[in-house]
């Protein structure tokens, strides 16, 4: 029942998509790649907003405010001789966290059958704004003592929060059940990047010794990797 009721909010507050040959309700879900699931928080959320030129074309917009789970990072932290590769790494490194995404991106319209079914392809430019993100200090922690062989305690660190931008590319297939209703199914691959400059100190436990030791962090290349699938689901009325 609660399932059931969650579509019908998402449905009358979501992701509204307007062109000038149709114009509909979605819903769209953010699964960032090794990170956690980032729902779409109603009703900040719009999808192909846009203008139409001729059957075939439209240049659109969307925005979305996704509440983030957890995403990984790239780049590295030089520690010592071996550098801590983060690109390498699986664990989300900055979450939870509010994050605002827009685009704009041509749509190209193929009908794959007369008045039944569509197919819409799309990319362009990704860019996104975070808000209170937070250090997953306990993955963080985690991280280093796996890398340097100790027992690290504690570890403050801080990073830039600016403007991400990137990049993103996809698709939707339409099917219309009448010929003015369809049911739209696709999705889009998101792949930006944030400039975090991460610098700071952790202390851990010298395992020669068992004195504590604070070593410094100065990570200017490291980045959040906001990369991931963004699944999207809905319904379309066209215009005649």
């Amino acid at each position: 029942m609660r399932n059931w009721i969650l579509v019908i909010v998402v449905f009358i507050s979501s992701s509204l998509f307007v062109n000038a040959q149709s114009f509909g309700v979605s819903m769209s879900y953010f699964y960032p790649k090794n990170g956690y699931f980032a729902s779409p928080i109603a009703p900040l959320s719009f999808h192909d907003l846009g203008v139409g030129f001729g059957d075939y074309l439209s240049l659109a917009f969307s925005m979305s405010l996704y509440n983030v789970g957890g995403m990984s990072m790239g780049g590295e932290l030089p520690l010592g001789g071996i550098p801590l590769s983060l690109s390498d790494d699986n664990t989300p490194l900055i979450g939870p966290f509010l994050s605002l995404a827009i685009g704009v991106y041509p749509i190209i319209k193929l009908p794959l059958s007369k008045d039944k079914l569509e197919l819409e392809l799309k990319g362009g430019w990704l860019g996104f704004k975070n808000f209170n993100p937070k250090l997953m200090k306990g993955n963080m922690n985690e991280l280093i003592s796996d890398h340097q062989s100790v027992t690290v305690t504690s570890s403050e660190i801080e990073f830039d929060n600016k403007f991400g931008s990137g990049w993103s590319f996809g698709g939707d297939i339409i099917f219309f059940v009448t010929e003015t209703l369809g049911i739209k199914i696709g999705g889009k691959y998101l792949l930006a990047e944030l400039d975090l400059n991460l610098r700071g100190s952790y202390t851990s436990i010298d395992p020669l010794t068992n004195n504590l030791m604070q070593v410094n962090i100065d990570a200017p290349d490291a980045y959040l990797d906001y990369q991931g699938l963004s699944v999207n689901f809905g319904v379309i009325i066209k215009n005649k």
